[in-house]
């Protein structure tokens, strides 16, 4: 969304504002999802591989939709969309967020555990996904 296809009504920094509240409401979820699967889901998750991913889409479904939530609640407070179209985006969005992060969620931890770990920061060593060696899996793009 911008400013103009909403008509122009709003100011530069009531925009800025209105941006950074969408921002906010939409990230809060998939932060707090994020941390709830850290603290679900044991280290070396392998042998609990049906829990696990069973955990991830059910969380994964509930921080997509709150975001949706959130994130449309702060377009309507901000001035970005109207009331009337609240319940016309929030299934679209939920669906989109949730396919993307669907898709994207394995390939992004894989990315970041190999950063981690070459970096060799403070945080514990990271395996990709399913707690199977990079050497082994074919995932040598993302170890």
């Amino acid at each position: 969304l911008t400013n103009e296809a909403m008509g122009g009504g709003l100011a530069g920094s009531d925009l800025v504002m209105g941006c950074l509240l969408v921002f906010l409401a939409h990230a809060t979820p998939y932060y707090l999802a994020a941390r709830l699967m850290d603290e679900l889901v044991p280290d070396g998750a392998s042998r609990a591989m049906p829990r696990t991913v069973t955990l991830f889409l059910l969380i994964l479904s509930v921080a997509a939709l709150l975001a949706a939530i959130g994130g449309s609640l702060a377009l309507v407070q901000s001035g970005l969309m109207r009331w009337d179209e609240f319940k016309i985006g929030l299934l679209p969005w939920m669906i989109g967020d949730f396919a993307g992060a669907l898709v994207l969620g394995a390939p992004l931890v894989s990315m970041l555990a190999r950063v981690n770990n070459r970096l060799d920061l403070d945080a514990p060593r990271l395996t990709p996904p399913g707690g199977i060696p990079c050497s082994n899996s074919g995932l040598d793009l993302f170890c």
